[in-house]
C-alpha cells in the first residue's frame, strides 16, 4: 500500500473467521453412519459362523468379509500354506487351503468363488 499511494495504514476490514462447526457436524455424523453399517456388517457375518461352502451376503457384510480375507492374507506373509487368521470386534475369519473344495460367496453386486479354499467364520 506504500508504493502505490504513500498510506501507511492498511485498508479495509479484517477478514472474519470462518465457522467450520456446521462441516464439522456432517463429518462426524458421516462417520457414525459409516461405523453403524460396518457394525450392521458385521453382525450380519457373526451370524453365519461355522464353515460353509456357500455364502449368501448383503453388499456391507461381503466388504467386510472381503477386508477381513485380505487382512488373513497378508498376515500370512506369502503363499497359504497354514491356516491364515483376521479378527474384528466381532468376528474371526480362518482362511484355510483345501484342494478340491470352494466357497461361493453371492451378493447383489454379484458371485465370487475362491477356488481351494474354505473360509471359516468364528
Amino acid at each position: 500500500m506504500l508504493r502505490a499511494s504513500g498510506e501507511r495504514k492498511a485498508a479495509g476490514a479484517t477478514a472474519r473467521r470462518e465457522d467450520f462447526a456446521a462441516a464439522k457436524a456432517r463429518r462426524i455424523a458421516e462417520r457414525e453412519r459409516g461405523q453403524q453399517e460396518r457394525d450392521e456388517a458385521l453382525r450380519e457375518l457373526a451370524a453365519c459362523r461355522g464353515v460353509r461352502a456357500e455364502l449368501e451376503l448383503s453388499d456391507g457384510a461381503r466388504a467386510a468379509l472381503l477386508e477381513l480375507y485380505a487382512r488373513a492374507l497378508s498376515g500370512a506373509g506369502g503363499p497359504l500354506r497354514a491356516p491364515a487368521t483376521a479378527r474384528s470386534e466381532q468376528v474371526a475369519l480362518v482362511v484355510s487351503r483345501t484342494p478340491g473344495r470352494s466357497t461361493c460367496v453371492r451378493s447383489p453386486s454379484g458371485a465370487l468363488e475362491l477356488v481351494d479354499l474354505t473360509l471359516e467364520l468364528e
